[in-house]
Parts: C-alpha cells; sequence; structure tokens
C-alpha cells in the first residue's frame, strides 16, 4: 500500500511539474517599443506567454506586489512562476536560453558576439538618441529637446550611430542584425520602426537605408499583426 501511495504521489508531482506550471507573465504596456520585443519572441517561436497590461498612469507600477518584484518600477517584467526579472533585452535572453531559440540568440560565439553587440548598443546610444529624443516627444512621453539638442542628436546619428548600425549589418553578411533572419536585437529594433513611421521628417526617418531596414524588419516577423496591432494603430506604419 505504501509503495502504491508512495507512486502515486510521484505521479501527481510529475503531472503537475508538466501540466500545471503556470505560463509565463510578461508585465507590460501594449504600445512599448521595451515591451514589444519580449512579447513578439514568444508569438514568433509559439511560446506561451500570459500579457499582462500595466497602466502607468494609474500608477499600477508603483504598487506593493510590482515593486516586490521590480524595485526599479519600470516595464517590462517577465514572472517565470515566481522567478521575477525586468529590462526587456535580459528578458529577451533569458526567455531565448531558456527556449533554446537559437535562430534568434545563436550559440555561435561570433554570431552570439554581433547580436550581444547590438543589444548593448541599442541599450546606450540608439535607445537615448532616437527614442528619448524623437519618438517619445512626438507622442507626448517626454519633452521636446531644444534645437541645440536636437541638432547635437541629428550630428550624432549620423556621424556615429548609423554608420555603426551599418557595420553590425554587414558582420553578419543579410539585410538584418541576424542576417538573412532576425535576431533578437533586430526585435529590438522596432524602435527605429516607429520613430519612422511617426516622425517620417525626422533625421532618424530620412536617413538612407533606414527605413529599408525597417521594411525589412517587419517583412520578417510573419506573426507581426498579432502583437503589433495596437502599436501600429498608436504610431502608425511604413507605407
Amino acid at each position: 500500500l505504501s509503495l502504491g501511495w508512495s507512486r502515486a504521489v510521484e505521479s501527481l508531482v510529475w503531472f503537475s511539474s508538466a501540466f500545471l506550471k503556470m505560463p509565463m507573465k510578461l508585465k507590460m504596456l501594449p504600445i512599448s517599443a521595451s515591451c514589444l520585443p519580449c512579447q513578439a519572441l514568444c508569438i514568433e517561436n509559439g511560446i506561451e506567454l500570459e500579457a499582462v497590461s500595466v497602466d502607468l498612469m494609474k500608477g499600477e507600477h508603483m504598487s506593493p506586489e510590482f515593486l516586490a518584484q521590480n524595485p526599479m518600477h519600470c516595464i517590462p517584467v517577465l514572472d517565470d512562476d515566481g522567478f521575477a526579472i525586468w529590462e526587456g533585452r535580459t528578458i529577451s535572453r533569458y526567455i531565448a536560453n531558456k527556449h533554446k531559440l537559437e535562430s534568434f540568440y545563436p550559440t555561435d560565439p561570433q554570431k552570439r558576439g554581433v547580436c550581444d553587440v547590438a543589444l548593448d548598443f541599442h541599450l546606450s546610444t540608439l535607445y537615448p538618441n532616437i527614442g528619448t529624443n524623437v519618438l517619445y516627444p512626438a507622442v507626448g512621453f517626454g519633452t521636446a529637446p531644444s534645437e541645440e539638442k536636437l541638432k547635437e542628436c541629428s550630428d550624432k546619428w549620423t556621424k556615429d550611430i548609423w554608420p555603426a548600425f551599418q557595420k553590425l549589418l554587414k558582420m553578419n553578411g543579410g539585410d538584418l542584425l541576424g542576417g538573412d533572419k532576425p535576431n533578437l536585437a533586430d526585435l529590438h529594433m522596432v524602435l527605429m520602426y516607429y520613430t519612422v513611421a511617426k516622425c517620417p521628417d525626422s533625421y532618424v526617418a530620412k536617413t538612407p537605408g533606414v527605413k529599408e531596414y525597417c521594411i525589412k524588419l517587419k517583412a520578417s516577423l510573419p506573426k507581426w499583426d498579432e502583437y503589433m496591432a495596437a502599436a501600429d494603430g498608436f504610431y502608425g506604419k511604413i507605407e
């Protein structure tokens, strides 16, 4: 009897771990260029994910529950069965590592190196330049920069940032940062896509090659409409 009960308990534990584990939750804003890449990664690869919308205007990111998971009170936050991390690029890497998404985050050291450089470059350089100074002020998420600051950003984009981006494109020998297929860094370049869509007269959109890259990025993600509908409606589309 005890042996039978023991086996029954073992079976129940196995069943619980295999079938009753909750899907990952992504606490996010459906129009956020920081959150959407993480959601895109899951949907494009058929990974179950529960998207939980966080209303920043109501201060939901300052609730005790939210702060317990992320003291920095920023989005996105990934909750994987009680294990919580923040920072979109880190979340993307975590998902890719957990689910062995080789095509998006290669194990080849050089290809992964290009992806990691592009992700860190996005965080440290590209995002502050076009997100903070172009896209977000255009939609009321920040203060418009002065003419002097905007010129400074434009010059840096032209002389440093876009040439560096082109260098990264060449390193994998394709139209995308991942080569012929998108990698994690490409997913995070939705920021560039929506900057071009929303701000067609900006220095970003007027740069030769930028619009073409954005169009190829969208074309490489067959399930785009499943997760980008809200953002397309908010920022607009590249036609």
